[in-house]
């Protein structure tokens, strides 16, 4: 067991690691953690690293109640706490919490559901977040339905809300978490960890107040296979509701040092991307409104290629290509630029993988006919409805609205019969629209230097 009252100061070595060192060493060991008027990520990070509960505690009365409920790890992992039960914490949704336990039951989003679960009832808001764990069980503290009121008092404190029957006691400030006690006849009948309390300074935005995600959010954010073990740093950017955060993380028994990128939406964190090394790189979604120069400077030229495309986002499809992406550039050049890497190889891609940053984005080199026989960009590939031509054109639009904005348009046949070809000449290359015969519809859009498929069929 840890009682602290702040962080550590004395480092070398870093007390996560000693801790994670020495449950490797002793399997059977579990280390617990409790923060004396202190709450801080080292804390959080020592309790994941020996396997344990992290809990907080105000003063000598909830401190003696914590130290009793954590002494039996097994217990103590299904106890409510003003953290959650066990690992199960208020801001995740039920496919996380089911990662890490697959027997959790699914939840459908949409509306509002209540899943019972090892003595305790889960309620999730309309879009899948859990909001509220009521237990049927003693809370770590030792409180339980049947307990006089009386108890309540010396270790949660005075009330902050009293409505009628329901009392609401602070449990996590910062996060805006507390206890919903009801109590009937001086009797205690139902006691709940909700998110019902107006977080402090605001925490959950990273609006115009520029108040960074808490650590629970990101890792609410995280797959259960990762485990935030330290947060170094978060910090909001200038767009508004994204947010970096330099940590610790522990994933499938590796800890490792990341950039993680987040984002809001509809009020709850999410993560778009979580960089470890530029061996170990998760692509960016779709996200124009990203700002991509801040997390460029962020991840230090880790995974740049990964931003490459979001550059393109917006920019028209042209027969020269889109934006600084052009036909007849080197493949060294696109992959300085982030549009290509380096790998194995694929179909098409003579050596060179398209970055999969925007699956609608393909690009192909070849080995050109320059001297030195230098890779170079022929082919540019789009198919998605959101990348648009100068006229105006797009993939899902129909063939006979194409040859409107082209009436200059050639049809040529491709080397599959269930597709034909309208070409046209533009600047240096073509803009070609593949249509599929049965729809007679755009099935995806090409730039290339021959005005068709290219002789290998790519």
């Amino acid at each position: 067991m840890v009682v602290t009252d702040g962080e550590d100061t004395c480092a070398p070595p870093d007390p996560c690691q000693v801790v994670a060192g020495l449950v490797a060493r002793y399997p059977g060991l579990t280390v617990s953690v409790v923060g004396l008027k202190a709450s801080s990520p080292q804390l959080q990070c020592i309790a994941a690293a020996g396997r344990g509960t992290y809990v907080t505690a105000e003063d000598g009365a909830q401190l003696a109640r914590r130290l009793v409920g954590l002494a039996d790890p097994d217990v103590a992992r299904v106890r409510l706490s003003p953290q959650g039960v066990g690992d199960v914490r208020l801001g995740q949704t039920a496919d996380q919490i089911r990662t890490a336990h697959p027997d959790f039951p699914p939840v459908a989003a949409g509306v509002v559901v209540e899943v019972v679960w090892v003595d305790c009832v889960y309620r999730f808001d309309e879009t899948g977040v859990l909001v509220e764990i009521t237990t049927g069980l003693p809370t770590i503290d030792g409180i339980a339905a049947g307990d006089s009121d009386s108890v309540i008092g010396p270790i949660l404190g005075q009330p902050v809300q009293t409505d009628g029957n329901t009392r609401l006691y602070v449990a996590d400030e910062t996060q805006g978490w507390a206890w919903r006690v009801t109590i009937e006849n001086g009797k205690i009948t139902r006691i709940t960890l909700c998110r019902c309390l107006t977080p402090k300074a605001g925490v959950a935005s990273c609006g115009s107040d520029k108040v960074p995600p808490t650590q629970d959010m990101l890792q609410a954010a995280l797959d259960a296979s990762v485990q935030i073990l330290r947060v170094d740093s978060v910090v909001c950017t200038s767009k508004a509701d994204w947010a970096i955060a330099q940590l610790y993380i522990l994933q499938n028994g590796v800890d490792r040092g990341g950039t993680l990128v987040v984002h809001r939406q509809n009020g709850v964190w999410v993560k778009t991307t979580l960089i470890t090394h530029g061996g170990n790189c998760v692509p960016l979604a779709q996200h124009p409104d990203a700002p991509l120069d801040e997390i460029n400077a962020a991840v230090n030229g880790l995974c740049s290629f990964v931003i490459g495309p979001m550059k393109l986002w917006g920019q028209p499809v042209t027969g020269s290509g889109i934006g600084d992406l052009k036909l007849g550039m080197t493949a060294t050049d696109a992959e300085g630029r982030g549009y290509l890497f380096l790998a194995a190889g694929e179909n098409c891609n003579a050596g060179y993988r398209s970055v999969s940053t925007l699956d609608d984005l393909r690009v192909y080199p070849r080995v050109g006919e320059t001297k030195d026989r230098r890779q170079i960009v022929d082919q540019i590939l789009v198919s998605d409805a959101g990348w648009r031509t100068a006229a105006g054109g797009r993939v899902g639009m129909s063939a006979s609205e194409t040859r409107r904005l082209y009436p200059g348009a050639t049809r040529r046949d491709s080397y599959w019969s269930s597709e034909y070809l309208l070409t046209m000449k533009d600047g240096i290359g073509y803009l070609v629209f593949v249509i599929k015969a049965n729809s007679d519809t755009v099935d995806y859009i090409m730039v290339n230097d021959t005005g068709g498929p290219r002789s290998d069929g790519c």
